[in-house]
């Protein structure tokens, strides 16, 4: 069984295992999953095998009009689901500059966050920001980075506050202990250090319950991030429950 929640991503998987009976498709966010796989799946059973890929898709990257990348100009939205609450546009045009450098710096380690906050404010002050590229650009008028864009992390921020994917994955993980069976195995790949913080205290505070496979998260190896870029900041811890 798979989820996805964005629905655009998930009509194109749905096309491509079309004929594919052994596959279980729901669009819906994983923090239903015990609710999907009681309603509509497996019943009572327990699950033996659970993978978190966490994060976005490529197709966020390349494809997407939410403006979570800033590599294509579009609307600053970035709900991977519109059932969000808040948009990227409603974070940046309406919270205060202390609130806004606090967002940047808890949920991304932007160590100038103060200094983007107070230029976004100002910016305010003429006219709404709208677009993903004005956004870029007064984050670049105090910062300046020449191996990665300057406003990755003001985008990372934003997008995970947006979809609240830090507190989904504390539920998450707690759900997965219940759904899955004695010797079952559980899965996170998780793409920043927030996430991975969550997963690995995760762990420590439920020694009771699992034991980890690997002490240490597994990173690619040079040869994966050869041939796949995305994949450099990659982290996959695993556990099974005892």
């Amino acid at each position: 069984m798979g989820i996805e929640q964005d629905p655009e991503i998930f009509n194109i998987i749905k096309q491509k295992y079309l004929n594919e009976n052994r596959l279980y498709l729901v669009n819906s966010n994983f923090t239903k999953m015990d609710e999907i796989l009681k309603e509509k799946f497996l019943l009572n059973k327990k699950l033996k095998f659970i993978v978190f890929d966490l994060g976005i898709s490529m197709f966020h990257i390349k494809e997407s009009s939410k403006g979570i990348s800033f590599n294509k100009d579009s609307k600053l939205d970035m709900r991977i689901n519109l059932d969000a609450k808040e948009s990227a546009y409603d974070i940046i045009n309406n919270y205060s500059k202390e609130e806004l450098a606090n967002l940047f710096y808890n949920l991304a380690d932007e160590t100038m966050s103060r200094q983007i906050a107070n230029a976004i404010v100002n910016y305010r002050k003429i006219k709404k920001i709208e677009t993903n590229q004005e956004l870029v650009k007064i984050v670049q008028s105090v910062k300046k980075d020449r191996k990665k864009n300057p406003a990755t992390k003001v985008f990372q921020a934003l997008r995970i506050k947006v979809n609240n994917e830090l507190e989904n994955l504390q539920i998450v993980l707690e759900k997965s202990l219940n759904l899955i069976q004695k010797d079952g195995i559980v899965v996170v790949v998780s793409y920043h250090s927030g996430e991975d913080r969550i997963v690995k205290n995760f762990i420590k505070n439920n020694l009771s319950r699992l034991k980890p496979i690997n002490k240490k998260p597994l990173l690619p190896d040079y040869q994966e991030i050869r041939s796949n870029q995305s994949a450099r900041s990659a982290k996959l811890r695993a556990f099974v429950k005892i």
